[in-house]
């Protein structure tokens, strides 16, 4: 393939690469996001015991046993039989009260605890129901352009231009960089030319390059603005998502999310026209 075509085909290839990378790490980040929303449904839908507090229960104790020595204290003055001192009645209708009163305080309070805790349980499994919604919207378009993207790029890798080794973004990046800026004319070494897999191996072996990895050096030209490009793209949609759970009533796709998507199409579909349907 002469040189000219080499660079449009590698700008095709690279400008792929760079929508499924944003497609994947966005996928990602929004699927930790459903997992951690989906989290707070589960809690705020779990059934909960009430705890009854020792204190109480200890009240509620006490005053059974003041209760049956008051009992027991009344049948003694209705029988001729049983003598009781007065004193005692009263002390055991004290305990009664006070023991009686500390229970149904306990249990007021205990029941007022109980429903703040349901309360924000609820809240939590309605905000985590509305999470999940608005993310799978967003996730619909995302994960649709992914696997647009993906198929087209299978399509163009199958032509056996790129080895396969070589068919990821940083790879391709580089290889667009070397012919762009003159330094070879080809993948493949030719004659005094080293092509640009010789290169991109030398450099990657000297540490020049770091492959694989969300990092490149500075005279890295393409790979920086690509990556500038990828973070860009990536934060705008996670932020527009996050803004649509935390500040909208309603469930819906939002703008960013629907621009990467447009763009995807419009991008692959020039692709595919130039490419596929022209040869």
């Amino acid at each position: 393939m002469e040189k000219q075509k080499l660079i449009e085909y590698l700008e095709a290839v690279y400008g792929l690469e760079k929508q499924k990378r944003i497609a994947q790490n966005t996928m990602t980040r929004l699927s930790e996001k459903y997992k951690a929303a989906k989290q707070n449904f589960d809690r705020g839908n779990q059934k909960r015991i009430i705890q009854k507090n020792p204190s109480s229960i200890f009240a509620l104790g006490i005053c059974i046993w003041a209760i049956c020595f008051e009992a027991a204290g009344i049948y003694s003055t209705i029988s001729p039989n049983i003598t009781a001192d007065s004193a005692s009645l009263v002390i055991g209708g004290i305990i009664i009260l006070v023991s009686g009163g500390c229970y149904l305080n306990m249990n007021r309070k205990t029941a007022e605890k109980q429903k703040e805790e349901d309360d924000y349980a609820f809240q939590q499994a309605e905000m985590g129901k509305k999470d999940m919604a608005v993310i799978n919207e967003n996730f619909g378009p995302i994960q649709a352009a992914h696997q647009q993207t993906q198929e087209l790029l299978n399509q163009l890798y199958a032509w056996n231009i790129i080895h396969p080794k070589y068919r990821h973004l940083e790879a391709c990046g580089m290889f667009l960089e070397y012919l762009s800026t003159g330094r070879t004319h080809s993948l493949e070494a030719e004659g005094a030319d080293r092509g640009a897999y010789n290169i991109y191996e030398e450099e990657l072996y000297r540490g020049i390059i770091i492959d694989k990895l969300d990092q490149v050096l500075s005279n890295q030209r393409i790979l920086i603005e690509g990556q500038r490009q990828i973070a860009q793209s990536i934060n705008s949609m996670v932020r527009s998502v996050d803004y649509a759970c935390q500040s909208l009533d309603k469930i819906q796709r939002m703008e960013q999310v629907n621009l990467f998507y447009n763009a995807v199409t419009a991008y692959n579909s020039s692709v595919s026209k130039k490419f596929l349907l022209n040869g």
